[in-house]
């Protein structure tokens, strides 16, 4: 099993996507929030099942919904960096993140 660790800014990517979904339909931000925590449960069995976008970041997908979960894999740590909609520009909004030490 991998460690998992995310970006700060990962919590607030799921709660505004999330607050949107709910603006709409409060079942449907209901499965967004439980599709989000499948992805992350299955990235810490699995992190290499989903290849490369750029650089060292991979995307798994959210099943029904067009959110990308980006992520890298370091040693046995699994490091989300975003999860985005599939609209964005995905490599330049991860890039704009301010590294976290």
């Amino acid at each position: 099993m991998f460690a998992l660790e995310k970006h700060p800014l990962v919590d607030c990517d799921l709660e505004e996507a999330a607050l949107w979904y709910a603006a709409r339909d409060g079942r449907v931000a209901e499965r967004f929030v439980t599709a989000c925590e499948e992805v992350l449960r299955a990235l810490g069995r699995e992190p290499l099942r989903h290849r490369e976008r750029f650089e060292d970041v991979r995307r798994a997908n959210l099943a029904g919904f067009p959110y990308g979960v980006f992520y890298l894999v370091r040693s046995e740590t699994v490091y989300v960096l975003a999860v985005l909609h599939a609209a964005r520009d995905h490599r330049a909004a991860i890039e704009r993140r301010p590294e976290v030490q």
